[in-house]
């Protein structure tokens, strides 16, 4: 009988979604096809079922009593536990969030706590010297720090490179992929040999003197003249503070500059302090005066003028605000998390030639691309932050309206919101003070990793118990707060349950759990997942890392997903050591070849574009990421 649902689903989906056991799927569900993955087409092929069968075997008597009876068994704590041996991802997760091992059901209450309280206090006992001793080379160094403090648009980063850029090596380290691309473009424009690396790309140039990287791919073993570390206040993000922590304390540079917010400019003297360097204070002042209008303005071409900018917080959104304004005639540019660099640079440089009369962009506007732009208009005062819908906070809305005004073109910046309540949080964000960072996220030590005598998921439960007090010397008032380890502690929980036909070495699977992916979201997952059973499975990769050919007949949002996924791929690619050059190649080639196309798309109408992502975008999916990028 021919199949009238066309949805296929994943052995995941079928176990998290439906509760069935790997034998469930054996005994009941007819064979699969193996087929690619519909949201990555490049990754592995996998055993796909259709939907529709799914929901109908799980409706037959013998079925739904098995699966009635498994659900209330789920329901008790012992099987929520066991249920991370049979690959139940969702069980997995759950588990580890809570701090459980998923094998804790074989062991007594007693002998578990035994076991973390042994685990803890061999953490405490490799963690006895301080952090900063944790990178050596820095500190045989006697390094001078210059801080650059102030605000948006205060040029401190401008002349943190000026220095880069007269020393005879260096290296940028960059808060996100596309401002190390822009600045890697900056220094070899200035004819200086720039190495670009980030954890999608690396664009290696013959005799580089210098490096443009994003900051987790900061090298601690490299010696460089001057080092510029970008957005220091980012030392405070839960997820990736601590390589902001790790690059003030470990780059090994004679001169090191970092541009910060000046809430950031306390903990981050501490840090220097803690390692017995010194530094200087250099403050910047905004070249041109910030207002907050007191009336709003609305997103029509009556109110929009020339060097408008206009900011919204989805991919959505900013697509059907460039499509109504486009509508009533407006020509405009866009800019979101999910566009490639080149197509991003090419939306901006329409605007700052005036082919386009305003920018509509995600709060991506607020690092790098400096544009031309005298007012920015809030479109909303909230934003998901990955956990939640918030209101904005004032640091975030004191970036994004700092890039009013530029320095050189308009004498007086402007921001307000497209309504009254708008206007009135941006407003109040502009004019509140600072709230002053007094810790500094850590990450968890590689080395620390690598204790093949307790398993890797013990290590990072471990790591999250252990009073942060008694590391690294016993400090009395701790600088310190460990960086948040979700996304990796489930990922070593899913490795260490997985089926394999070898076991992987502690090194690797350190490799594996630090490729850039988002555990929680199902697609990149699967991707992932499906790369690593590669990998357990041969030791090696072969073929499966080379990406397909990118269809050049397809929607914008095939492209964005297309990127995402050549991303996915090659920070794989690059953490098992397989990325040789003609495996780089194969990636820029793509990558240009689909930028290209999206430049196209852009050109053309934005009325034909927002659909598209309304269409296939669910609310949380379209979300900008920019936050996230590495």
């Amino acid at each position: 009988m021919k199949n009238n649902n066309k949805k296929r689903i994943s052995k995941t989906t079928v176990m998290k979604q439906y509760g069935f056991t790997e034998k469930m799927i054996a005994d009941y569900l007819p064979a699969p096809e193996l087929a690619t993955n519909p949201h990555y087409r490049s990754a592995p092929k996998m055993k796909l079922w259709y939907e529709d069968d799914v929901i109908r075997i799980a409706q037959e008597p013998e079925v739904k009593t098995k699966l009635d009876a498994l659900n209330a068994r789920r329901n008790s704590t012992g099987m929520k536990q066991a249920a991370a041996t049979r690959h139940d991802t969702n069980v997995i997760k759950n588990a580890v969030s809570k701090g459980m091992n998923p094998m804790a059901h074989r062991k007594t209450k007693t002998s578990v706590n035994r076991e973390r309280n042994h685990n803890r206090k061999q953490i405490e006992r490799m963690c006895e010297q301080p952090y900063p001793d944790w990178y050596p080379k820095a500190r045989n160094m006697h390094r001078k720090f210059i801080l650059h403090v102030g605000a948006t648009n205060s040029g401190k980063t401008h002349d943190a490179l000026e220095a880069l850029k007269a020393a005879k090596s260096g290296v940028y380290l960059s808060p996100l992929r596309l401002l190390a691309l822009e600045v890697g473009d900056d220094l070899r424009d200035a004819g200086i040999a720039c190495n670009v690396i980030t954890g999608e790309e690396q664009d290696l140039q013959t005799n580089a003197t210098h490096t443009a990287c994003t900051i987790e791919m900061m090298e601690p073993e490299l010696k460089y003249d001057v080092a510029v570390i970008d957005e220091a206040q980012m030392i405070a993000d839960e997820n990736r503070g601590g390589s902001w922590t790790n690059a003030i304390i470990g780059v090994a540079a004679n001169e090191i500059h970092v541009c910060m917010a000046p809430e950031a400019l306390n903990i981050v003297k501490t840090l220097i302090e803690s390692c017995g360097d010194e530094c200087a204070i250099v403050k910047h002042e905004r070249k041109t005066e910030l207002i907050p209008m007191t009336n709003p303005i609305h997103a029509t071409a009556s109110d929009i003028q020339t060097g408008d900018a206009l900011i919204a917080f989805s991919r959505r959104d900013v697509l059907s605000t460039a499509a109504k304004l486009e509508s009533q005639g407006v020509k405009t540019s866009v800019i979101y998390g999910a566009l490639p660099w080149k197509v991003r640079k090419e939306e901006a440089r329409k605007f700052r030639e005036h082919e386009t009369k305003v920018v509509v962009s995600t709060d991506a506007i607020g690092m790098g691309l400096n544009l031309p732009i005298r007012r920015v208009i809030f479109t909303a005062d909230s934003k998901y932050d990955g956990k939640e819908m918030r209101p904005l906070h004032a640091d975030e809305i004191k970036q994004i309206a700092g890039r009013a005004g530029r320095y050189g073109i308009y004498p007086k910046g402007y921001v307000t919101g497209t309504d009254g309540h708008i206007a009135n949080h941006v407003r109040d964000g502009i004019i509140a003070g600072f709230n002053t960072i007094d810790k500094a996220m850590i990450s968890i030590p590689r080395e620390l990793m690598m204790n093949e005598d307790i398993e890797l998921t013990d290590i990072i439960r471990a790591w999250n118990e252990t009073d942060i007090t008694k590391l690294f010397g016993g400090l009395n008032d701790c600088p310190f707060i460990r960086e948040n380890t979700d996304n990796i502690l489930s990922a070593a929980a899913w490795l260490e349950h997985a089926d394999a036909n070898q076991v992987l070495s502690r090194d690797d699977m350190i490799s594996l759990i630090t490729v850039q992916f988002d555990f929680t979201r199902d697609e990149q997952f699967e991707l992932w997942s499906s790369l690593c059973r590669d990998y357990m499975r041969d030791g090696k990769l072969m073929r499966s890392c080379e990406p397909d050919a990118p269809n050049m007949n397809a929607k914008l949002d095939y492209y964005e997903n297309y990127c995402h996924e050549l991303a996915i791929m090659f920070s794989f690619a690059q953490h098992i050591g397989i990325m040789d050059t003609s495996l780089n190649a194969l990636f820029m080639s793509y990558r240009n070849r689909v930028e290209r196309r999206m430049i196209t798309l852009m050109n053309g109408s934005k009325q034909n574009l927002a659909p598209v992502i309304q269409r296939h975008f669910s609310y949380y999916d379209d979300l900008d990421d920019d936050d996230y990028e590495q």
